[in-house]
C-alpha cells in the first residue's frame, strides 16, 4: 500500500514539474532580455502594457524635409500614447551594407527600420529581421497590392510593412512625335527614329526602368529575354546626367542635343515644369514590362521579439503615409488605394489621370520589377554592377557579363542536389 502511496505522489510531483517547463509555454514573449541588462525577479517584471511603453529606436534613412515630417508624426504618437519612440538618421544603406549588417548582428542597430523595400528580403535570410507576423492588422492584407509584397515575402512569411511607393514616370516633349511603343522606336536601326534617354548615372533604378521602356529585360541583360533589345544601341543613346542638369537644358533655348524621354522618380518629378512638357507612366501591356517602384517598407529587426508598440507606431505612421499632406512633402503616393491626392495642387497630375489607377490594377495581378538578378539575395549585386556601369568603371560588355554570371548563380543554387 505505501509502495503505491509512493508511486501516486511521483505521478503527481511528475504531472507539476511538467506543467511548470517552460517548453510548454505558449505565451507570446514581447520582449527580451537586451546585452547589459539585468533582469528583474519573476514577481518585479513589469507587465506588457508597461514594457510597451518603449523606449524604442526607429532607424530611418530620409531627406530633411522627409525627417522633419516624420518626427512631428512620431511626436504626436508619443503624446497620445505615453511612450518612447526615437527617430535617428541611419547612413545610406546601400553605401554601407556590409558595415550595417555587422552592427545589426551584434545587436547594435535600431529596433525598426525604415528601408529600401529590396533589403528586406536579404535582411530575412541573413537572420536580421523578425516575421512582421501582425502585418494585416497593421494594414488590411485586402488593400497592399500583391505585386508590391513579392520583394517583402520569404520562406512563408513576410519581413516588412511599406509605407509608401515612388514609381518611375516619364517626361516627353509633347512637339516630339510621340515614341509609341517606346521599345520599337529604340529597336529600330534607324538612327533618326531612335528616341533617346536621359537618366541620373547616380540611380540604378532609372537604368532599370529605361531598358523596359525600351523593350528589355535589366533582370537578364543580353540574354533571350532582352535580345529584342539592341543593348549596345540602346546604351550609346543614354544621355547621363542629373534632374538638376536636365531641368536646366529644358529651360535653355537650344534643346536640340537632348534626349527626348526623361525617366525618374515621380518624387523628383513631382513639380512644375515648363509648358510643352507631358509627364507619363510606361505602357504596361508592352512586352517584358515589369513597372519600376521604388517602396519604403518598415522591418522589425532582431534586436528585440516583436513589440505591439513597433507594431502600434508602423501602423500610426503609414496611416500618416496615406495624408494628402505626406504626398505633397514627400513626392511619394500611398501605397493604399482609394487616397483622394487632387486635394493638393503642389502635386502635378499625369497626363492620363487613370494612369495610376492602371498602375493599381497591373500590381493586383502581376509584380513590380525586383533588381535582384534573378537572386533573392541580388540587390546589392545589382546595385553595385549598375552605378559602376552608368559611372563608366565597366564596360557594357562587362556589366552583361557580371550580370549573367549572378544570374547563373541563381540558375546552379536551384540546380543543386
Amino acid at each position: 500500500m505505501r509502495r503505491k502511496n509512493y508511486g501516486l505522489l511521483f505521478a503527481i510531483l511528475l504531472l507539476s514539474l511538467t506543467s511548470l517547463s517552460p517548453s510548454f509555454d505558449v505565451t507570446p514573449k514581447v520582449g527580451r532580455d537586451l546585452p547589459g541588462e539585468i533582469p528583474l525577479p519573476p514577481d518585479q517584471t513589469p507587465d506588457v502594457s508597461r514594457r510597451d511603453l518603449g523606449p524604442i529606436t526607429v532607424g530611418v534613412t530620409m531627406n530633411k524635409v522627409e525627417l522633419a515630417h516624420l518626427i512631428k508624426l512620431n511626436e504626436q504618437f508619443m503624446q497620445k500614447t505615453g511612450t518612447v519612440v526615437h527617430i535617428i538618421e541611419m547612413e545610406n544603406i546601400a553605401g554601407n551594407n556590409e558595415d550595417f549588417m555587422r552592427r545589426m548582428q551584434l545587436g547594435e542597430g535600431p529596433d525598426v527600420i525604415l528601408a529600401d523595400s529590396h533589403w528586406i528580403k536579404p535582411f530575412a535570410i541573413k537572420g536580421l529581421l523578425l516575421p512582421v507576423e501582425a502585418a494585416p492588422s497593421v494594414i488590411p492584407e485586402s488593400q497592399l497590392p500583391a505585386g508590391l509584397l513579392s520583394s517583402m515575402q520569404w520562406n512563408g512569411f513576410q519581413w516588412g510593412v511599406p509605407l509608401d511607393v515612388d514609381p518611375y514616370i516619364t517626361v516627353q516633349r509633347a512637339k516630339e512625335p510621340a515614341a509609341e511603343p517606346l521599345g520599337e522606336s529604340v529597336q529600330t536601326s534607324d538612327p533618326e527614329v531612335i528616341s533617346g534617354f536621359s537618366i541620373d548615372p547616380k540611380d540604378p533604378y532609372a537604368f532599370a526602368a529605361a531598358v523596359y521602356a525600351a523593350g528589355g529585360n535589366p533582370e537578364m541583360p543580353g540574354q533571350e529575354e532582352s535580345a529584342a533589345l539592341d543593348l549596345q544601341q540602346f546604351y550609346t543613346q543614354l544621355q547621363l546626367e542629373d534632374d538638376e542638369a536636365y531641368r536646366r537644358r529644358m529651360n535653355a533655348e537650344d534643346r536640340s542635343d537632348m534626349a527626348s524621354t526623361r525617366i525618374s522618380s515621380s518624387s523628383s518629378l513631382n513639380r512644375d515644369w515648363p509648358e510643352g512638357y507631358e509627364i507619363t507612366l510606361p505602357d504596361p501591356k508592352m512586352s517584358s514590362y515589369k513597372p519600376v517602384i521604388h517602396t519604403r517598407s518598415f522591418a522589425l529587426t532582431g534586436n528585440r521579439e516583436q513589440s505591439l508598440l513597433a507594431l502600434s507606431w508602423i501602423s500610426d505612421m503609414t496611416a500618416g503615409a496615406r495624408d494628402p499632406l505626406w504626398t505633397n512633402i514627400t513626392g511619394r503616393y500611398p501605397v493604399m488605394s482609394g487616397t483622394d491626392l487632387n486635394k493638393d495642387s503642389a502635386i502635378i497630375q499625369l497626363a492620363e489621370p487613370s494612369a495610376l489607377a492602371q498602375l493599381e490594377q497591373y500590381l493586383v495581378q502581376s509584380s513590380a520589377a525586383e533588381l535582384n538578378f534573378g537572386r533573392a539575395d541580388g540587390f546589392a549585386d545589382y546595385t553595385k554592377i549598375t552605378l559602376l556601369l552608368l559611372n563608366g568603371e565597366i564596360s557594357l560588355q562587362e556589366f552583361t557579363a557580371l550580370a549573367t554570371d549572378e544570374s547563373g548563380k541563381q540558375e546552379e543554387a536551384a540546380a543543386a542536389p
